[in-house]
């Protein structure tokens, strides 16, 4: 709606206009660009993001299981397409530094997850071997990705927006909680 604001449009008129400009660049890096959206449609994105910072919250058993993981000496990157500036919107509004080793966006890396040159990229960074690894995602294709990159642990967030019903996954095990993964964490001990 700001597109159309801005442009004297319909909603319907604005929304003919960006959403298959949007989808032609589905699984690219351009997709997850803030600079290349604000370039664009000549609107500030990244004010747009902040200005939504309210609805960033953790999920529920989120910090419970990264503590679980730190308890369990495990390493935890978080790998995100999300653009560095959108990152950091987010992680000033639950920091998560605590658990993290590492936080890796495909914009440093030059690829998308989607893409193989991101797995390949990313495990130059890191030495481990990828059938030892545990990824989650919401993306079906970004799993795709990385299972074809040889990561055998996969797991597709069930229902990526809580405010959203949950969607149905077909190829990758669906995960409804952090406790399916982790069985000492149960939804009682759920904050908020």
């Amino acid at each position: 709606s700001k597109y159309g604001d801005k442009n004297g449009l319909t909603v319907d008129e604005a929304r003919d206009i960006v959403v298959p400009a949007i989808m032609a660049k589905r699984g690219t890096l351009d997709w997850y660009s803030v600079d290349y959206w604000s370039k664009r449609f000549d609107l500030d994105v990244l004010k747009l993001n902040h200005d939504l910072a309210h609805l960033i919250q953790p999920r529920p058993l989120s910090i419970e299981f990264l503590d679980w993981l730190l308890s369990e000496k495990k390493t935890v990157w978080l790998t995100t397409n999300a653009w560095p500036a959108t990152i950091d919107i987010k992680l000033n509004r639950v920091d998560l530094s605590a658990f993290l080793d590492r936080i890796v966006s495909s914009h440093d890396l030059g690829a998308a997850k989607e893409d193989q040159a991101f797995w390949h990229a990313l495990f130059d960074l890191h030495s481990v071997a990828p059938e030892r690894c545990l990824f989650i995602d919401d993306s079906e294709s970004v799993l795709e990705a990385a299972q074809a990159f040889g990561i055998q642990h996969l797991y597709c967030i069930e229902q990526p927006d809580l405010s959203k019903p949950a969607r149905g996954v077909t190829q990758f095990e669906s995960l409804s909680a952090f406790s399916q993964i982790a069985p000492s964490l149960s939804m009682s001990d759920a904050v908020g």
